[in-house]
Parts: C-alpha cells; sequence; structure tokens
C-alpha cells in the first residue's frame, strides 16, 4: 500500500484525473491563472497534440451503413436483365441489317421502274440479257411485267420492249454492253405475270441469281450465268412437263423443286460437290420420290464449273 494515501484505502487509477495517459485537451486551461492569461491569438499558437493511446480504451468502430440495410440485388433480376440486353442486341443488328445497310448499299444508286400492261397473247416468251448484276426474278404481278433497275452509271440504264406475233408474246429486258470495266454496280428485279405460260431465256455475266417462280406456269427455262450464286426455286409451279439448263462458271447452285411433282436433275461440269438429300442417285441424275409418279415432270440439267450444287424439296 501507497506510504501517501492517507485514508488507507486503495488508489483507483482510472479515476478522472488520476489515469496518466488520460487524453487532455490541449486548449482546455490546466489551472484557473493558466487559463486567464490565454488568449486567443496564443492559443491559437500552441501546436496540437494528439492524444496518447490509452491501452485500455476499447474503440468501437460502427460503419455508416449497416449490413442489414445494404440492398443486394434479386436473383430474379438477372434474366430480366440478360433478356434485355439480348433484346437490345437483336434490336440494333435488325435496324442494322435491314435499313442501315440496305441505304449504304444504295448510295450513288439510280433507281428506276418500269412496267408493261397485258396484250392479247396467250403465251409468253420472256428474255433477259444482263452484262453484270445481281438478278431476282419471281412472279405474282398483275401487269406483264413490273421492274425496279438500280445503278450507278447511266449506261447500264436497260431498255424493256415487247411485241406480240398472234398469240405469241416476246418480251426482251436488255441491258447494253459496257465496253470498258469500271466499279459498275446493277441490281435487277423482275416481277411477271402467273396467269400466263411462259419460257424464260437469261443470259447474263457475273453475278448473284435469284429465282422464285412459284405460282409461275413454266414451260422452258434456260440461264447462262458467269460468275456468281445462283438459287432456283421452283416450288408451287404449276405441274406440266418442262425442260431447263442452268450453265454457270464459278459459284454455288441450289435448286428447290416441289415434293409432290417428280424431278429428275442432271448434273455435270467441272469440280463441284453434290448435296442432295431424299434423292435417289442414279450416276450423274438425281430423282426424287415422286419422279414417274406425277402428272407432270420437272426436267433440269446443271453444268456448273467449281462450286456446290444443293437439291432440295418442299
Amino acid at each position: 500500500m501507497d506510504n501517501n494515501n492517507s485514508t488507507g484505502k486503495p488508489e483507483l487509477l482510472n479515476q478522472p484525473g488520476n489515469d496518466p495517459l488520460e487524453p487532455t485537451d490541449p486548449y482546455q486551461p490546466s489551472s484557473a491563472n493558466e487559463g486567464a492569461s490565454d488568449s486567443p491569438d496564443s492559443l491559437a499558437s500552441k501546436p496540437f497534440a494528439y492524444p496518447p493511446v490509452n491501452p485500455g480504451i476499447t474503440w468501437n468502430y460502427q460503419p455508416l451503413i449497416k449490413p442489414d440495410k445494404i440492398k443486394t440485388p434479386r436473383l430474379w433480376m438477372v434474366p430480366v436483365l440478360l433478356g434485355g440486353a439480348v433484346l437490345f442486341l437483336v434490336a440494333a443488328f435488325t435496324i442494322l441489317f435491314v435499313i442501315v445497310v440496305p441505304a449504304l448499299d444504295n448510295i450513288g444508286m439510280t433507281t428506276e421502274h418500269s412496267g408493261l400492261a397485258l396484250g392479247k397473247a396467250s403465251q409468253v416468251s420472256v428474255n433477259v440479257v444482263m452484262n453484270s448484276g445481281d438478278l431476282k426474278l419471281n412472279g405474282g404481278s398483275a401487269k406483264l411485267l413490273d421492274a425496279t433497275f438500280r445503278y450507278n452509271n447511266d449506261s447500264l440504264r436497260p431498255t424493256t420492249s415487247y411485241s406480240e406475233n398472234a398469240a405469241i408474246g416476246t418480251l426482251l429486258v436488255k441491258q447494253p454492253a459496257v465496253s470498258d470495266k469500271g466499279n459498275y454496280r446493277n441490281k435487277w428485279e423482275l416481277q411477271l405475270h402467273n396467269g400466263l405460260p411462259v419460257d424464260i431465256r437469261i443470259d447474263k455475266g457475273a453475278g448473284n441469281n435469284e429465282l422464285k417462280l412459284a405460282g409461275m406456269d413454266l414451260s422452258e427455262l434456260y440461264l447462262t450465268s458467269g460468275a456468281g450464286d445462283t438459287t432456283l426455286d421452283l416450288t408451287g409451279t404449276t405441274q406440266r412437263t418442262f425442260s431447263g439448263t442452268v450453265t454457270t462458271g464459278a459459284g454455288n447452285v441450289k435448286v428447290i423443286v416441289p415434293r409432290s411433282t417428280g424431278a429428275r436433275i442432271t448434273i455435270g461440269g467441272g469440280f463441284q460437290q453434290v448435296s442432295a438429300s431424299n434423292f435417289t442417285r442414279l450416276g450423274n441424275s438425281y430423282t426424287n420420290a415422286a419422279y414417274g409418279k406425277s402428272a407432270g415432270t420437272l426436267n433440269l440439267t446443271i453444268i456448273s464449273g467449281t462450286g456446290n450444287v444443293t437439291l432440295e424439296e418442299r
């Protein structure tokens, strides 16, 4: 026991004023005289003293935001957000390829529409001469011909003519010959009438060909084309017997025939790979299940330089 303690009781060191490690305010006067002599200027001139660390004090830090108040994302929001992102991408790509790309492709192009009314002919021979470019031909017109031409040079402007000799009409759609090889762009869209028997002859250079002849009364078809892909859709044609020849340079050829009409397709030419599901092969000829059983027959010959040949039925 400390001899200086006159009360005989143990001294409590942690009482206020007795702890030597207790933080003190450097701006609080230690005595009445000292406080009286301190002026605001003198207090401001005193150095700031950080309170000493007291090992007997436990500091309790409280977070500004309690854990139970922090909002976590709901699990159901994940598929909603992913679905929204997918819809946004689909919409963006649709706008890009349906609106923006065609608009950019038509920059610098002249668009011209042409039409020919029906005459008195009961049968029409259609002749198409196109030096180069992309061709789309299909049926469904109320007229003899509805045509849309797009080209980037006036020298590519086509001409149309029609004449009749007794019951047979002759339609000619022709592009003028171009001597030089410039940066030409040429696109034709031809729509023919369905109500007349027609034979179609197409003579063209390089470019893609898309012939959708559904609903047409087709008697003959002859296509000669340079490099480019060709799609020939014969579904929906009348069940009359007709023959046709497709001759192409380098490029892929795809032929679609109606399932209910017999078809015999002979393939010749250079090096090509043939894909013909549901067709029976005999040498270079391919026949479908309706061959020899239907009222009409599609006889088609394909002569291709290089490329793939695909046969389908629908």
